[in-house]
């Protein structure tokens, strides 16, 4: 297959032709794209049953959704040969990394994960694996070498990357455009057509039409898309100067207000790679192919020189923030995914300043340092999506290390997170944890293996019933029976009951709310607030009362404000017994048995 130049079309009318059954193939992978979506998501169920179609589904999806995007792009550009190969290879690595990501999550149990249910990053993943691998493979092949000019591959990669987007919108559009039909035809009873319209069998043929019709329809061969017109790169150009600027100021803050603010965030790493990203794709946009960086202004050069540089620290403190949080409370899954983001990052914080300070060429050692950064990207991806370095197996490791080894008790380790979090990895030190001579770990162990859903850590805390317990209002006690009753836990420490089968802090004020003469307790939970929330956890108060038979039980609850201040104040007045029951303003109306609830205006005097 010959590689075409769609520029060159008016001009010669071979190439025109060529051009032509370039955009008939890619109709026809869209709408065979389309079809196999239709009849996986509506027919398959019926054929496989629902358990192995799940699993079947499971490697169609990415078999499916990435890889036509292969011929998609390719085809008029990458040889025959190359095309079928690439395309070949790619579907067998996909294949690849979906069998191991359902032998990981391992056979469904408890809860855990549904059979044939695929990790939340494995497409995305796997998507970014694909699109990195075809832009180092295209222009290759074109130039006939591995190592083609610097120009080829960037044209490719930010030209694939408006023609996917406009190709979304496209066929977003074409969606809406057909369900809006369906909805005027149904408006006016031709049922048939809007049925025919809004169908699936015609829906997702349609979408995949649409988006290989768009990606045809803008198959340019340019360099970056932001130099293409004057007014995009005066964009470009107030995007960098704006970001670099406020990026060097708080760089330059940081000086004045010490790291402590910063670590305190509890997602500093997060934060700092987020903001490395953005000055490398700013500094792309504006160096484009770099064939002609005298038609990029005074003000646009020096400011992408300066975005080169301050990579550097941003890197470097997103490295100790993450260390730091791992130094504390151990490896998990999104915290070695952030050391391999960081490990990728550092070639570009340690490229781009190479650039930056080079006198001439403008950043001439870019196009280097974005070649090795995108082949530490595929390198990172393979690891992290297969056994040698899957963030849940080396999770797992990590903290079952760290108790074996004596720097964390048992009640510092997330056994949660290994029932839930860290896939048969986790279940399965788990199960050893289960066998432990140690009764503490293995009874925290066995207790989390009973759990049948991932609502974090919500093991209750060891230690006597109340013992955590604050009393109010100071002088009182717990009415007869409160104490003595059997409490069963409701499943999750975070509720106003836990207190009354462990010692985790609570605070229980006896009051009478309904005026019968009775006491009731109110039971507030006292949960730790994270660092940087801006707010408690603690979210309801219990009410407890007594029934006709003497057994205490849960008669609803109270709100709870939201607001570390106004939060802080209410406990606190709960404490000195400053709570005093107010009668509604207005009651509630029963009508044959159904209860009218009143609800209050907005200024509260129900007027």
């Amino acid at each position: 297959m010959s590689v075409v130049n769609p520029a060159a079309g008016a001009e010669h009318p071979q190439a025109s032709q060529a051009e032509r059954r370039v955009g008939a193939v890619r109709l026809a992978i869209g709408c065979a794209q389309g079809l196999g979506l239709w009849f996986f998501f509506t027919k398959a169920e019926a054929i496989w049953g629902v358990g192995p179609h799940r699993i079947v589904m499971a490697y169609a999806l990415p078999l499916l959704l990435i890889a036509p995007l292969i011929p998609i792009l390719g085809i008029g550009r990458l040889r025959a040969g190359t095309l079928l190969a690439w395309l070949g290879a790619a579907c067998t690595l996909l294949v690849l990394l979906v069998a191991y990501d359902l032998w990981r999550a391992g056979p469904p149990a408890g809860g855990v994960t549904p059979e044939g249910e695929l990790g939340l990053l494995m497409l995305p993943a796997a998507f970014a694996l694909t699109y990195i691998l075809h832009h180092l493979i295209e222009p290759a092949d074109a130039a006939r070498r591995w190592r083609p000019p610097y120009a080829a591959y960037v044209g490719g990669a930010w030209r694939h990357a408006f023609q996917i987007s406009l190709g979304i919108a496209f066929a977003a559009a074409v969606w809406g455009v057909l369900a809006l039909s369906a909805a005027l035809f149904g408006a006016l009873k031709l049922a048939a057509v809007a049925q025919v319209l809004s169908a699936p069998g015609v829906v997702m043929p349609a979408l995949g039409v649409a988006f290989a019709g768009a990606v045809h329809a803008t198959d340019l061969r340019s360099g970056s898309l932001a130099a293409q017109t004057p007014v995009a790169m005066v964009l470009v150009t107030v995007l960098a100067v704006l970001a670099t600027g406020l990026i060097a100021a708080f760089l330059s803050a940081l000086p004045l207000t010490g790291l402590a603010p910063l670590w305190a965030t509890g997602h500093a790493a997060a934060l700092l790679l987020a903001s490395t990203a953005l000055l490398i794709v700013i500094v792309n946009a504006a160096y484009g192919d770099g064939r002609t960086p005298e038609a990029r202004s005074p003000l646009l050069r020096a400011t992408v020189r300066l975005a080169g540089l301050l990579l550097a620290p941003l890197v470097g403190l997103a490295l100790t923030a993450l260390f730091l949080r791992i130094e504390q409370h151990g490896l998990t899954p999104i915290r070695v995914w952030g050391v391999a983001a960081c490990a990728v990052a550092a070639v570009y914080a340690l490229g781009y300043p190479w650039a930056a300070l080079r006198a001439r060429p403008w950043m001439g050692a870019l196009g280097t340092t974005n070649l090795v950064g995108a082949v530490a990207t595929v390198l990172a991806l393979v690891l992290l999506l297969s056994p040698m370095a899957d963030p849940a197996r080396l999770s797992t490791a990590d903290q079952i290390a760290r108790l074996e080894s004596g720097r964390v008790g048992p009640e510092s380790v997330d056994f949660m997170a290994l029932r839930f979090r860290f896939a048969r990895y986790g279940r399965e030190a788990l199960a050893q944890l289960a066998a432990s001579q140690d009764p503490v770990v293995a009874d925290l162990a066995r207790e989390a293996q009973r759990r049948g859903s991932p609502r974090g850590n919500d093991l209750a805390p060891r230690g006597p019933a109340f013992a955590g317990a604050t009393i109010a209002p100071p002088g009182a006690s717990l009415p007869a029976g409160f104490r003595e009753q059997v409490w069963r836990p409701d499943g999750s420490y975070r509720d106003p009951s836990a207190c009354f089968v462990s010692a985790v802090r609570c605070s229980l004020l006896v009051i009478d709310l309904d005026g019968d003469g009775t006491p009731e307790v109110l039971a507030v939970r006292e949960l730790p607030d994270p660092p940087g929330s801006g707010g408690v956890s603690a979210t309801e108060a219990g009410v407890y009362r007594r029934d006709a038979h003497g057994v205490w039980r849960k008669a609803g609850t109270l709100s709870w404000p939201f607001g570390r201040a106004i939060a802080d104040s209410v406990l606190a007045g709960i404490r000195a017994g400053r709570a005093v029951p107010i009668p509604p303003i207005m009651p509630d109306l029963d009508v044959d048995g159904q209860r009218l609830r009143f609800a209050p205006s907005a200024n509260g005097s129900g007027r």
